[in-house]
């Protein structure tokens, strides 16, 4: 599924109607027709007999879908009546002649100031249509719109948001004042990114996106950002064939774990072999590799020296890393950073294993916090980092709060910026390439809020490309299964039991419903 910004979306409009020569109140017409029936539909689950429907409705043409809406509902035989907010002067072009329509069949009362009689009404609804604001929405809602707004919030109802719950921004999905907290949104033509951020996604309920005829011609060459779904998900993932062997599956080579964190590098090993990977080789201190041996058999290691349990500048120097390095080089991903501690000593083995290698990389976790101190050895690499809030406040000298504001814009900068592909973890991660390919994934829960589950997607991500995959594909597949085994886990253990290695049992199961 495809979602876009209000710019591209007022662009894809303008395409269609001035290149393809579509008028912009077919565009309209079919929107209304559509959620017409959604509303229909949601008045029949309820069971009301005799329903009673209000249509909130601004000036704008968020306010003419509105409009049309309640015509398609009376020609259902549904009791629909229109309250317009604001100004009716202002009322123009497309939104004006459905207003005119409306108002021959007598469903309109003109709203301009706060009324408690409008909240009786409002609260005495079955099905509240909020048509207010649309994506068009820029300031906080006052007067008579926010009154309404609280008066729709305020009752037991269903409510629908046409396109956008009003209040909410539809490029970031923030909310700032009064907000429509919505049971449906319906997104004409296209998701809108604020329905599928946070907060955004908590208002806008179950989103329907509703077909208005746009051309597919109309989007040729944008790069729309993906929202991943099974069905892309299983577009993606890599293809198994009969005749094959551990060498035709790749090669993982992981610089993970420390003497205090050991468990770091068998979650990233595990992570790696659960997405497919035919090989995966630790380079770690003789203490880790014990516990990978331990617990995770299948995976090569190879002892490296080190200081205080950590990598060093010698790690990085010793013939076996040396040897892998060059390897690596010949086409296999390494992934570094889980676990790896703190340290100058750390981030000198860091900067010395960059500079070395032209592999496809994943630097995750305390990689990050080396690289920090120097983002320029970032540029001209094949590179994939996977920062969480406060590691991308250290990257970007943003606060975490800037950051969860825009999550979007702070992912496509950072990847623009240093040529990364760049995944921003959130409930809804933002994978973002140098190329201007992005990604949202919406899979996952709070389940997944435990400390190992980003070491197991670090590993899961670096398995995928080591198959074959661009490291923007192998993030957002990474990402996307990663979320649907927390989800998987969490029916069997709960939400509050489940483990990283509990999510990593739970990814065959996943990608076994994917696989074709």
């Amino acid at each position: 599924m495809n979602a876009v910004t209000s710019e591209r979306m007022y662009e894809i409009e303008r395409i269609a109607i001035e290149k393809y020569g579509i008028p912009s109140i077919i565009l309209m017409e079919n929107a209304a027709v559509n959620i017409a029936a959604i509303c229909a539909r949601a008045l029949k689950k309820s069971g009301v007999s005799e329903p009673k429907v209000i249509i909130a409705a601004g000036t704008g043409n968020n306010g003419g879908d509105g409009t049309a809406i309640a015509r398609h509902l009376l020609r259902r035989g549904i009791n629909a009546r229109v309250m317009l907010i604001g100004d009716m002067l202002k009322v123009k072009g497309d939104a004006l002649l459905n207003l005119e329509i409306a108002r021959k069949f007598g469903i309109v009362e003109n709203v301009t100031e706060p009324d408690e009689r409008v909240r009786r009404e409002i609260a005495s609804s079955d099905l509240i249509v909020d048509a207010l604001f649309g994506i068009g929405m820029r300031e906080k809602a006052r007067g008579a719109y926010e009154y309404m707004i609280k008066a729709i919030n305020d009752r037991a109802g269903k409510t629908l948001s046409v396109d956008m719950p009003s209040g909410v921004n539809a490029d970031t999905g923030q909310v700032t004042g009064a907000a429509v907290r919505a049971d449906i949104t319906a997104a004409c033509g296209f998701m809108k990114l604020g329905l599928a951020l946070y907060p955004g996604a908590e208002y806008a309920g179950d989103v329907e996106v509703v077909d208005v005829a746009i051309p597919p011609q109309a989007t040729t060459n944008m790069n729309l950002t993906k929202i991943i779904q099974d069905e892309d998900a299983a577009n993606i993932l890599p293809r198994r064939v009969a005749r094959s062997h551990k060498g035709s599956h790749g090669h993982v080579h992981v610089f993970a774990g420390c003497d205090e964190m050991p468990g770091a590098a068998v979650l990233t090993c595990m992570g790696a072999y659960r997405a497919g990977c035919g090989k995966v080789t630790a380079y770690v201190t003789r203490t880790v590799a014990g516990v990978i041996n331990a617990c995770a058999p299948e995976v090569i290691t190879r002892i490296v020296s080190g200081k205080d349990g950590r990598y060093c500048r010698e790690s990085y120097e010793s013939s076996v890393v040396q040897a892998a390095l060059a390897a690596a080089d010949e086409g296999d991903v390494i992934v570094m950073g889980p676990g790896i501690g703190r340290s100058d000593d750390v981030s000198d083995f860091v900067f010395g294993l960059l500079e070395k290698t032209s592999a496809p990389i994943i630097l995750d976790a305390d990689a990050l916090y080396a690289i920090a101190k120097n983002k320029a050895a970032l540029y001209g690499k094949n590179i994939a980092v996977t920062p969480h809030f406060g590691e991308m406040s250290r990257l970007t000298a943003l606060s975490t709060g800037e950051i969860s504001e825009n999550t979007m814009a702070v992912a496509k900068n950072f990847a623009e910026e240093f040529g990364v592909t760049t995944l921003l973890k959130d409930s809804r991660s933002i994978i973002a390439a140098p190329s201007a390919e992005t990604y949202i994934n919406v899979s996952g829960n709070s389940a997944l809020a435990k400390a190992g589950a980003g070491d197991a997607l670090s590993g899961l991500i670096a398995g995928f490309a080591a198959q074959g995959l661009r490291l923007s594909e192998a993030a957002a597949l990474g990402a996307y299964i990663h979320g649907r085994a927390g989800e998987s886990a969490s029916k069997e253990l709960s939400l509050f039991g489940v483990n990283a290695s509990d999510v990593l049992r739970h990814v065959p199961i996943v990608m076994n419903r994917l696989a074709p």
